[in-house]
């Protein structure tokens, strides 16, 4: 479901879609969760007829509360973004559980609800560098048309943004 020639991070939607969201998440993040619950519906339509294409990195934050969404990163399928967005959104349900856990359970946790660890550590670094770019090392950060947003953003920031 899109093009992973010209990115690391997953795509959703068509690469070829005249706006391009992209946004830096951290699985472990509160924040994150609720900006992914806050857009999925907004975003869900405007994928589906090629308006937007939206691309995630998720960020390798040395932060302690960030550090089991960073082991979660590992794990995380980035070539197949409907893989990808189930993973999230299971992670996301089990929020509390997977949270709790640590050492061999979070890792046991991990390889049955996710599948095996993947090789991501080119778009762990893309994303440091990016963040970096746009002047931050926040999460969630959302960039639209080089307009930087955080979670504190309406949707009708992202519509503006987007020309919509």
């Amino acid at each position: 479901m899109g093009n992973r020639d010209e990115f690391t991070g997953v795509i959703i939607g068509n690469s070829e879609a005249p706006i391009k969201v992209t946004e830096f998440i951290n699985v472990s993040c509160p924040d994150c969760k609720r900006w992914f619950e806050k857009t999925q519906s907004f975003y869900a339509p405007l994928i589906a007829t090629g308006k937007i294409v939206v691309q995630v990195y998720p960020y390798q934050k040395d932060k302690q509360a960030l550090l089991k969404g960073n082991e979660a990163h590992h794990y995380l399928d980035l070539s197949n973004s409907d893989t990808f967005l189930k993973q999230v959104t299971s992670l996301y349900n089990d929020f509390d559980e997977w949270l709790s856990l640590d050492g061999a359970s979070l890792q046991q946790f991990f390889e049955e609800n996710l599948g095996p660890k993947q090789a991501n550590e080119a778009t762990f670094k893309e994303a440091e560098k990016l963040l970096k770019h746009y002047g931050t090392e926040n999460v969630p950060t959302i960039v639209i048309n080089d307009h930087v947003f955080d979670e504190f953003a309406t949707i009708e920031d992202l519509s503006t943004a987007m020309g919509l």
